[in-house]
Parts: C-alpha cells; sequence; structure tokens
C-alpha cells in the first residue's frame, strides 16, 4: 500500500510541474496578421504563411533567427530587416512572372528557405518561389482528367550506370494496352536534371489541360537526365572523358540519345507509335543552355 501511495504522489507531482510548464511556453506573442493583399506562394511549405506574394508580384519574407546577423534574400539581394521579437522581415521589387530558384543568405551562408519546398536547379538543391501572372492559367491544376508521371530506376547498357526517369502517361493510358502513342522527349535546362519537368515544370498539368481542351493529342512524355545537372563545365569534361573512354559515346547527341532509347527503353517503344504509320511520331525538346526551361 505504501508503495502505490508514494507512486501516486510521485505521478501527480510530475503531472503538476508540466503543468506549471505550459504557460511559459504559450508565452511567445501570437504573429502579426499577413500585409493585406498578400497570398501564400502556391511554392510554400504545408501550412507555411511566408513567403507571400501580393498583386504588384512582390514577394514578403518572414523568417526567425535571433541569433543571426545579416539575412539576405536572393531574390533581388533582398536585405531583411531584424525585429525586437527575432523575425527578420523584407519585401522584394516587383518580380517576373513565373518560377524562381533563391536562397537565404543568413551571416553570409546561402541556405534553403525553410518555409518553402525545394528544388535542384543551378546545379544544386535550392528553394523556389511561383509568381502567379494574371490571366495565366495553362500549368493551373484543373479540375479535368488527369494523367501519371511515374518514376524509376534501371540500368542503362548504353551508358554503364544506373539512371532515373520519369514518364508521363495520358488519360485513360492503362485503359487499352494495345493502344500506341506519339512520345516526346523533353530534356530539362541547364543546371537542372531529370526531376526539373516533373516537379518545377508542372508537365503532367500542362499536358492535362491541353490535351483536354484538345490542343494537345495525348502522348506519353520521357523526362531524363541530360548529363549537365552541374553545368556547362561539368558537362564539357564529361564529353571529353567520354572521348578517350569510349569513342561511340562522343557521337553527336541525337545519335546517341536514339541509341540509349532503344537499348535502354524498350518498354516505352512498346507503346510508341509506329514510325511507318506516323513519321511524327517522336520528338525532342531540348533546353540545355538556359537555366530554367521554357515556361519559366
Amino acid at each position: 500500500m505504501r508503495k502505490f501511495i508514494n507512486f501516486i504522489t510521485l505521478f501527480l507531482f510530475a503531472g503538476a510541474l508540466c503543468t506549471a510548464q505550459v504557460p511559459q511556453m504559450q508565452q511567445q506573442a501570437p504573429p502579426p496578421p499577413p500585409p493585406p493583399d498578400t497570398k501564400p506562394a502556391s511554392t510554400n511549405i504545408v501550412g507555411a504563411e511566408y513567403p507571400r506574394i501580393d498583386a504588384q508580384r512582390r514577394a514578403y519574407f518572414r523568417l526567425r533567427a535571433p541569433e543571426a546577423q545579416s539575412i539576405v534574400v536572393s531574390l533581388g539581394n533582398t536585405a531583411l530587416t531584424k525585429g525586437e521579437d527575432g523575425y527578420w522581415t523584407g519585401v522584394t521589387a516587383p518580380l517576373d512572372p513565373g518560377f524562381h530558384y533563391y536562397t537565404i543568405r543568413i551571416n553570409g551562408v546561402d541556405v534553403a528557405d525553410p518555409n518553402s519546398e525545394t528544388f535542384f536547379g543551378s546545379g544544386k538543391v535550392m528553394s523556389g518561389i511561383e509568381v502567379p501572372e494574371e490571366g495565366v492559367d495553362f500549368y493551373d491544376i484543373k479540375k479535368v482528367p488527369h494523367g501519371n508521371i511515374v518514376s524509376f530506376w534501371y540500368y542503362a547498357e548504353s551508358t554503364g550506370e544506373h539512371r532515373q526517369a520519369f514518364v508521363y502517361t495520358p488519360p485513360d493510358y492503362n485503359k487499352d494496352i494495345s493502344k500506341r502513342y506519339p512520345v516526346l522527349y523533353l530534356q530539362h535546362g541547364m543546371g537542372e536534371d531529370r526531376r526539373a519537368w516533373a516537379n518545377q515544370g508542372k508537365t503532367n498539368f500542362i499536358l492535362d489541360n491541353l490535351i483536354a481542351e484538345g490542343k494537345a493529342k495525348p502522348m506519353i512524355v520521357v523526362m531524363e537526365d541530360g548529363g549537365i545537372a552541374a553545368g556547362m563545365r561539368a558537362a564539357v569534361l564529361r564529353v571529353q572523358a567520354h572521348r578517350v573512354q569510349d569513342p561511340h559515346r562522343a557521337l553527336p547527341v541525337r545519335h546517341s540519345r536514339n541509341r540509349h532509347r532503344q537499348q535502354d527503353l524498350p518498354w516505352v517503344s512498346l507503346r510508341e507509335q509506329d514510325r511507318h504509320s506516323d513519321p511524327a511520331r517522336a520528338l525532342e525538346v531540348c533546353h540545355h543552355f538556359g537555366t530554367a526551361s521554357d515556361r519559366y
């Protein structure tokens, strides 16, 4: 009985101690109301109120870093101002509509914004912010039939390496496995990788909308790594190394890619339209020499 009483006493004491600590944790002042006529960026993580965008396409930032000495947002090198509550705030100049990569520079060190989703661009993982343009919605998700984007790893015999591919298939793709489709081989921009069009490029929403509006035929879209994720210098070094190791890898880009498709992605060819029935069965779009793709 004495052990039981001692246990109950200890339990009640621990509960009282925890209850006493709760008010201390709740003393932090509530956040100020957001700037009027602004809304959270669509690229924010779930539940994040900042960054915010206004009608003039300015981006508003609010970040807690009480020990920081300086914070600069790379978008226009916008310096933030520290408040007494330890939060840093600031507003950029009007931004061009579209998708922007950016970083937060804290005490001279570039880091990703913890309030934003991250994307691979400019040869590294960065934050990204979508700046909408009035009247432009071709890449928005809409109430239309949706296709799918699948990703998978495979061993490429032509290059002797494991690779990852992202493939868009149109609505109703799986309803008739005998149906053949045109194929679009879509390459990313300089400093990006295979994830670019599937993530920040919103390929699936663009194609879903175009197909629903009758502006595009249902098609397969193959998004692969173009070997330039590290930028132009790395791409040049890679080509030079291939010339030493295997002369066939120094063939023109179109030839080497055709060989890669035939040997490494045969399942795509099974659903690809026959070249004799449709000479324009496959189209390749490259955007190697820009730091962002055409949608941006």
